[in-house]
Parts: C-alpha cells; sequence; structure tokens
C-alpha cells in the first residue's frame, strides 16, 4: 500500500514481525551496554536514543545496531551540543526482552543475565561502561603517581525516602552522602544500591576469582544525592578502587573501548606512568602530569567531536549546527 515501515510501527499496525527474533546475537548484546550507560528506550513504539559526545562511540552504537538486523539513524547534533543517534523501535523490543528496560533507568533498574555473556561479550560490556560511565586515571599521591579506576550507577529512591527529607532538599542540586546525618535515612539508601551495579560485582567476582581474592575487591558505595527539578531523588553510588591487582585489571585487561578519546587520554597516560611510575616527582614532573591533564581531559574536547564527526559521518559540524531543529524525522530503514 506504499505505507512507510516507521508509520505502521507507530500508529500500531505492526507490533511484532512474523519472524523469529534472534536474541542471541552478539551485536545485539553489544548494543545493551550503549544503551544501559547512555541511551534511552521511551516505549515500544518509539525509537530509541543514544547520546555521547564522542563521535567514535557513535559509530561503535551504529555498528551494534545494524548488525544486529537493526536501523540506524544520525548522528545528529542536540541544542545542547551533544551527539544524539537513535535506532529502530524493533531493537528496542529486542533489548527489552534481554533486561533493558523502557522509561527512566535509575526507577526501573536494568536486569540483564551477564553471567549469559560469553567472556568477549563481557570484556566488550565492561569496556564500553569504562569509556561511558567510569574513569582510569592517574592522580598524585605523596608526590608518586598512583592509578585510581572507578565507575558509577543511579537509583531512583524518591518513592521510599521519607517526605520530609525529600523536602528539605533543594532542586537540582547535588548532596554528598557523608554529609547526611539522618540514620535512618542513610539506612534506606545502604540497603538500596542500584540492583545493576550489585549483578556487575558479583560478575567481576565470579569471572576473577581464581586470580583476585574475594577481600581484594572495594565495597561500592553511595556516593551522591540528587533532587530533580520534577523532584525526583536519585542516589548515585560509586565504585573506586586504588588497588595494584584490581586497577590492572580494568586499564591492561578490559580498558577503554580502542579509538575512543578516552582510549587516547588513557594511553597518553599510561606512557607517562612508564616514564614517572615509582619515584617522587620533581616539581616539574608535577607540573608535567597537570599538562596531561589539561590537554587529554575527561571531556571530549570540540576538536576532537569535529574530525571524528567528519571523519566517521561525513557530518560538518558547522553545518549541522545551521540546519539544528530542523532534521525532521529519521527516514525510512531500508536494509
Amino acid at each position: 500500500m506504499g505505507f512507510p515501515y516507521s508509520l505502521l510501527e507507530r500508529t500500531g499496525v505492526i507490533i511484532e514481525p512474523k519472524f523469529p527474533l534472534d536474541l542471541n546475537s552478539q551485536s545485539l548484546w553489544f548494543l545493551i551496554p550503549h544503551i544501559v550507560n547512555e541511551g534511552h528506550m521511551h516505549n515500544r513504539m518509539r525509537f530509541i536514543s543514544y547520546f555521547n559526545r564522542d563521535p567514535v562511540l557513535h559509530y561503535y552504537f551504529k555498528r551494534a545496531v545494524e548488525g544486529s538486523g537493526g536501523c540506524f539513524y544520525g548522528p545528529y547534533l542536540t541544542s545542547k551540543n551533544i551527539l544524539l543517534s537513535r535506532a529502530d523501535a524493533l531493537s528496542g523490543r529486542k533489548l527489552n526482552m534481554l533486561g533493558v528496560p523502557y522509561g527512566s533507568k535509575s526507577l526501573h533498574q536494568p536486569n540483564i543475565r551477564l553471567t549469559k555473556m560469553d567472556e568477549e561479550t563481557w570484556r566488550y560490556y565492561v569496556r564500553t561502561l569504562l569509556t561511558e560511565e567510569g574513569s582510569c586515571n592517574l592522580i598524585l599521591h605523596h608526590r608518586r603517581l598512583a592509578w585510581t579506576v572507578s565507575y558509577g550507577r543511579s537509583i531512583d529512591l524518591t518513592a521510599i525516602l521519607p517526605r520530609d527529607f525529600a523536602a528539605s532538599l533543594d532542586e537540582d542540586k547535588y548532596y554528598y552522602i557523608r554529609a547526611i546525618k539522618d540514620q535512618k535515612v542513610l539506612e534506606i539508601i545502604r540497603q538500596n544500591p542500584p540492583k545493576l551495579m550489585t549483578v556487575e560485582f558479583n560478575e567481576f567476582i565470579r569471572r576473577h576469582s581464581k586470580h583476585i581474592q574475594v577481600h581484594t575487591w572495594p565495597s561500592y558505595r553511595p556516593h551522591v544525592i540528587h533532587k530533580s527539578k520534577r523532584g525526583r531523588v536519585t542516589v548515585h553510588w560509586r565504585f573506586r578502587s586504588e588497588d595494584d591487582e584490581i586497577v590492572e585489571l580494568f586499564r591492561d585487561y578490559y580498558g577503554m573501548l580502542p579509538g575512543t578519546w578516552k582510549a587516547l587520554a588513557l594511553e597518553v597516560r599510561r606512557e607517562l606512568f612508564r616514564r614517572l611510575g615509582g619515584k617522587d616527582l620533581s616539581a616539574d614532573e608535577v607540573r608535567e602530569l597537570a599538562r596531561v591533564r589539561e590537554v587529554f581531559p575527561a571531556k571530549v574536547p570540540d576538536w576532537w567531536v569535529r574530525r571524528k564527526s567528519l571523519e566517521l559521518f561525513n557530518l560538518d559540524l558547522d553545518e549541522a549546527a545551521g540546519l539544528r531543529g530542523r532534521r525532521g524525522r529519521p527516514r525510512r530503514c531500508l536494509s
């Protein structure tokens, strides 16, 4: 009849195709961490979204979408100067069957069966987690270089925290957990960590129990609490370690996704550590560390975003800025 497939999906004419859905595709499992970390799935009928400043991560997202049989659109430049990519609603429904929720992930916690992943898929999952939600960084400790690795997850506790406590928080403001003195509130927070973080922590221990003793793993802890403009109260938890075995595992076995800004920044820090690690730093060497932090910051710089957008997607960001807000709907997928 000539109706676009996307229109039939949105109007509910087509809910699910009549062929078996392949939920075992490795590319589909590669897609999971991207959406869990930096994506959003509105509902069964709408395109799924992925937000990130690094165009290289959008390219990884594109490969996972198309490799699993889905349709990729973008990237586009948003009004906040962040790149947005999209995938078809069917890809979202397949991800939902694997435990990725619709709506807020801090409110509706993901339920991913990490034990089902083979080692290659699990390694991709952790690399993506570190690249999108974590860090592996050099710090100065008693004039010596030291490594730290961390990542975070959040959980919405609006429904179970006392109303008077929630009302006492200012909107759009972050509070350190250590500043909270109410023991009842602290107990509620500590008893309700992000479910996915608990599953991830147990999976790390399970997969590396032959090489790293259980007591070596640090406890993940509530770090900050935030109240949104809509009144939702979210607690951000953080996994953090300076232990040599843990750092070596995350830095050298997992690392960042190759080719990303964070992978480059990590390699520069690794080279600095090769030269200066294990000794007291001079004043000039301390300034060299500061220079590395300045030139290779955690935030992806504008020049990288421009270069990689053009290189990977033939996207001129100056032109995109002029067209922003007039991109229309994603075109029909012809694959």
